[in-house]
């Protein structure tokens, strides 16, 4: 096993990321003597695997780390890996608030030509996030969720913008364990696109690879299947998988088409800690 770890490098963390922002506990199983807030704090860790950098056909395991944390009421601060988000409302069914994310760049990959590009540098982006969620009022384990964050960098990594739609849908299908289905898309600015997505003269010189210049659009659709298994009101094992499809200038991009791969997988299993 340790074998295995020495492979994971830190900005991999944001793979887990990913499926945390899926997977996020639940509400969770009723019956069994197991009843479980609908709005629980909790913590958890999760391992899996990802693509090397996004367009990737390598693939390296992950690691990521989430929490939640709710005031009185409604209101939270939720931690999914490498972002941050606060709920301001106290309502049952809207959220709205600020987000923060530490984006990883993408340098020292496993590709040969593509680790010849211009390194991408390391992004703070923030912004913010509104959802609607809505619950069986006799069993809150089926659930469907909306939701939209727009996430701005603010450090001069790839100076670009990301806005994000979502929808989830989750219900029992034992007493003790809940799936989840759910579909996303991301759209992506010109700045974006360039950092992650281009290749200028020089880095065509350096890589071999054409010459290509991407602009903005629908950067991804994304689809994806979690389950929660609940060990006891306080224990429960995560897992997911998502599969994410890249579109427009992101899929025809050299470092997607030639060297790499426009299906991208995130898979992830964990443990979570909720009271």
């Amino acid at each position: 096993m340790n074998l295995l770890f020495q492979k994971v490098s830190q900005w991999r963390s944001i793979g887990a990321a990913l499926l945390f922002s899926l997977i996020a506990l639940p509400a969770g199983a009723q019956g069994l003597d197991i009843t479980i807030d609908s709005e629980p704090n909790y913590a958890a860790l999760a391992v899996g695997v990802a693509p090397d950098y996004i367009g990737s056909d390598d693939y390296e395991f992950v690691f990521g780390a989430a929490g939640r944390y709710s005031f009185d009421g409604y209101r939270s601060v939720e931690l999914l890996a490498t972002q941050l988000t606060v709920n301001l409302l106290d309502h049952e069914n809207w959220r709205l608030g600020p987000t923060a994310n530490y984006r990883f760049g993408r340098d020292d990959v496993d590709d040969d030509a593509v680790d010849r590009l211009r390194d991408v540098d390391d992004s703070v982006e923030v912004g913010f996030n509104v959802g609607y969620e809505m619950r069986n009022a006799l069993n809150p384990r089926y659930s469907f969720s909306v939701g939209a964050d727009f996430l701005q960098d603010v450090s001069d990594g790839h100076d670009g913008y990301l806005a994000t739609l979502s929808a989830s849908y989750w219900m029992p299908v034992a007493m003790p364990l809940d799936l989840g289905f759910g579909v996303s898309s991301t759209y992506a600015s010109d700045d974006y696109h360039d950092a992650f997505f281009s290749v200028d003269a020089s880095d065509s010189a350096r890589s071999g690879l054409d010459e290509y210049s991407a602009g903005s659009g629908v950067r991804d659709i994304a689809v994806f299947l979690g389950a929660v298994f609940h060990f006891s009101p306080t224990w429960h094992a995560v897992g997911g998988l998502r599969y994410q499809a890249l579109l427009s200038d992101a899929k025809d991009s050299p470092i997607v088409d030639d060297r790499g791969s426009s299906n991208q997988f995130i898979g992830a299993i964990g443990l979570a800690y909720s009271w």
